[in-house]
């Protein structure tokens, strides 16, 4: 995988310019230019009435195994924190990132209702067909205890790669629709990773947030070429 090195700076612009492609239809034309620039100002995901800072912090860089870096490097803890006191309020973790309990113990202490967790379930095909391993309901209750909480703000089905994983993942999806009706998750979705996948969930009226790979330079995306990226998130924002 080819990586281009940014400064802070650059970083900055992109992330600025970007806003409105990635959020058309939020706030374009209603939030003034100078606070279109602030990462920290609050927004609206979708139609699913949850606030957050638009930017927020993922655990999960080179995440496999129930690991990522910030955990194989002993500073999760440390850095969630540190990113709550900066002024983030979302943070995306995911089983596959192993830190869960990282993230409960950073945030001890802090009201519930003052940050917003996104969480993912990862299951591989064989998975799919045991019901006792891809059981959502047991999967969730696990989560809110590593998490320690009630509730959980958001869960994502992690790693769709096919376009038809809305049918692979059907029965998933009717659990998590079920536990969001109970109030015990807030809202679901799908990390994407493939445009295929991306093009079924824009299809899919199930999807109330989701993760899509977009930056100027076309590293790691779905397809190298963001304007190919562009007319499906436009679609999801629709």
């Amino acid at each position: 995988m080819n990586k281009k090195k940014i400064t802070r700076r650059e970083f900055v612009s992109y992330a600025a310019a970007g806003t409105g492609t990635l959020l058309i239809g939020d706030f374009m034309g209603y939030t003034p230019i100078a606070e279109q620039a602030n990462p920290l100002r609050q927004i609206t995901l979708g139609k699913t009435g949850i606030k957050t800072t638009l930017l927020g912090m993922g655990t999960g860089y080179n995440g496999y195994n129930n690991s990522s870096s910030i955990t194989r490097s002993g500073i999760a803890e440390k850095i969630i924190k540190y990113a709550y006191d900066k002024g983030i309020r979302f943070f995306d973790c995911a089983d596959n990132y192993g830190t869960h309990t990282y993230t409960a113990k950073a945030l001890k202490g802090i009201p519930r209702e003052n940050y917003i967790i996104n969480t993912k379930i990862m299951l591989n095909q064989k998975a799919l067909s045991d019901p006792k391993i891809s059981n959502a309901n047991l999967i969730i209750d696990r989560f809110r205890k590593e998490l320690n909480t009630d509730y959980i703000d958001i869960v994502q089905l992690h790693l769709m790669t096919s376009g038809s994983w809305t049918d692979e993942y059907k029965r998933q999806m009717d659990t998590l629709d079920s536990l969001k009706a109970k109030g015990i998750i807030r809202a679901h979705g799908a990390s994407i990773h493939s445009l295929p996948a991306m093009e079924a969930a824009a299809a899919s009226p199930w999807v109330d947030v989701i993760h899509v790979r977009i930056n100027p330079f076309g590293a790691s995306m779905d397809t190298p070429k963001p304007e190919a990226v562009t007319p499906v998130i436009e679609k999801l924002h629709k």
